[in-house]
């Protein structure tokens, strides 16, 4: 949290938006393609990826054990690369 703070400290208005808009809690249209489904939702910008194909999709194939990302039960693959979806934010344009 401080490196966050440190940017908007140091006044960079681009990098100030951009933090904004991940700090903020306004929610952000997503459009997620899973298993060839596509589908349309509004997420607030800290919902990780994993609680947004959970709570949001009712996806509960992808586990959350241990809350770190470590045990890799919350691995999927996202563009044919495997990611931690506990780790990644829905809003994340990866």
């Amino acid at each position: 949290m401080s490196q966050i703070l440190l940017i908007i400290i140091l006044g960079l208005k681009k990098t100030e938006s951009i933090l904004l808009k991940i700090l903020g809690s306004q929610e952000v249209d997503l459009s997620l393609n899973v298993n060839n489904v596509s589908y349309s939702l509004k997420l607030e910008p800290r919902v990780t990826l994993l609680d947004a194909l959970r709570e949001n999709l009712g996806l509960m194939g992808t586990k959350k054990a241990c809350d770190r990302g470590e045990c890799g039960a919350c691995i999927i693959l996202v563009n044919g690369r495997r990611i931690n979806s506990y780790m990644t934010l829905g809003t994340d344009k990866k």
